[in-house]
Parts: structure tokens; sequence; C-alpha cells
């Protein structure tokens, strides 16, 4: 039987979550570019003729893009471009024919995600992009943000907070050494070559540290994306009438 036809794992009465099932199937039926929804899942990973009407159903498939499954799957919320209601696979993670499931201890749960975005200000530790802003270079895609390990899972690194430092998804080494080119030292060195004095002494900065500095104006501009937008647009108008530029 197909795994996806799977109700329990095989020789034993454990039952297979619906998360594997999904996993499985994605993985046998799409391809890195393809779109899916969750109407086609339900259809596919139905019983008796019957589509999957299970509550939670749609939770499953934001459990797969965790660290511990490691699918990139942006859907409509992140990617506008995208149909509504639809998710892209971008990097195809764990799926039960790769053997058994990560371990829980590298996996990170909702509330250490949710402490490590705010205690990095929810900005990306290599590019210092925020969730939700577009890319300088793909202004049309916008950054999603998720949590990277410090130590690799499979070295053995933990999904505790000091272990895992925030990111965004192209940022991400499993996604970046999956889909983006690599850069060669020659177009690299052209670009900064051709940065100001000031733009080169900030760049060997940053590349000496290994990651983008924030300033005070990324920490203050961080406060103002929390504000209401009556209050952004009240702010920007008292800078704009005032002496401050």
């Amino acid at each position: 039987m197909l795994w996806w036809d799977l109700l329990h794992w095989p020789g034993t009465r454990k039952r297979i979550g619906d998360e594997v099932r999904i996993a499985a199937w994605l993985a046998s039926n799409k391809g890195i570019g393809d779109l899916f929804t969750t109407d086609e899942l339900r259809e596919a990973l139905g019983s008796g003729g019957e589509r999957n009407t299970k509550e939670h159903f749609q939770r499953r498939i934001r459990e797969l893009r965790s660290k511990r499954y490691g699918w990139e799957l942006p859907s409509a919320k992140y990617e506008h471009g995208l149909p509504q209601g639809s998710y892209r696979v971008d990097l195809v993670g764990w799926h039960p024919a790769l053997g058994p499931k990560p371990s829980a201890e590298t996996a990170v749960s909702a509330a250490t995600r949710r402490r490590v975005l705010e205690r990095d200000h929810g900005r990306c530790f290599f590019c210092g992009i925020a969730a939700k802003e577009p890319y300088p270079d793909d202004p049309l895609r916008s950054a999603v943000m998720t949590v990277g390990h410090i130590v690799p899972a499979e070295l053995g690194g933990s999904g505790t907070d000091s272990n895992l430092r925030a990111e965004c998804s192209r940022c991400n080494e499993s996604s970046r050494s999956s889909t983006l080119p690599p850069e060669s030292l020659e177009s690299v060195e052209i670009d900064v070559r051709r940065l100001t004095q000031t733009e080169r002494k900030q760049f060997l900065e940053w590349a000496a540290s290994g990651r983008r500095e924030r300033t005070r104006v990324d920490a203050v501009f961080d406060r103002y994306r929390h504000l209401t937008p009556g209050d952004q647009a009240d702010l920007v108008a008292r800078l704009r009438s005032s002496s401050v530029r």
C-alpha cells in the first residue's frame, strides 16, 4: 500500500498522523515549485471514498514547516502572488520513505520559536530583513521568518533558545543551499568595490562579525512597525511637518 493510504505504522497498532501522510503524498505527487491546496489534500487523504474532514487537518500542513520536518511551504498569506488558499513546495523535507522521523529533541516548539523571534526582534540574523518585508533584489517576494539551529540538528544541536536564532527562509541554511545558486567571488568583489568608502567600511564590519549589524534606525523602525496604522501615519505626518528630517 501507499504510505498515505496506511492508517497504522507497518507491523504495529500505532496510528500514522495526518502530517506524515501529507508529507508522503506531497513527496510523491508534487515537485519543487508545484502548488497544492488544503481541499486537494483532503480529497487525496480521505478514506472509504470520503474526503478527510478532520478539524485540525490544516494545522498538520503547518506542522510540516517546523524544523523537525523541514518543509518550506509558503502560502498566499506570505506571498501575494500565490492564489488564495494555495501553498507552494519550495523545499521537500522529511517524509516516511526517508526513514524514522527526526528526533523531537531537535524540534522547535511554537513557544520557543515565538521567544526566539521576539528576542531577535523578528529580524534575520544574516540579512536583517523582517517578516513580510519584500526582498530588495526580489520585491515580489516577501520574507518569511523561521528559526535556525546554530549547531545543526544533524550534528546533535538542540532545539533550545540558546542554539537558535531568527532567520528568513531564504537565508536559512537548508533553504539557501537547495534553492539559491552559489555566488562567485569575482561578481561579489566587483559589487563590493562599487560601494562608497563608508559603505565598504560597514560591509567589512558585517563580514568580520559574520552578520548584518542592526543600527539605531533598525531598532526604532522595529518599534514603529508595532504601532497601529493610524499612529504610524500620525508619526510620519508629525516628522514631515517639523524640523526633523
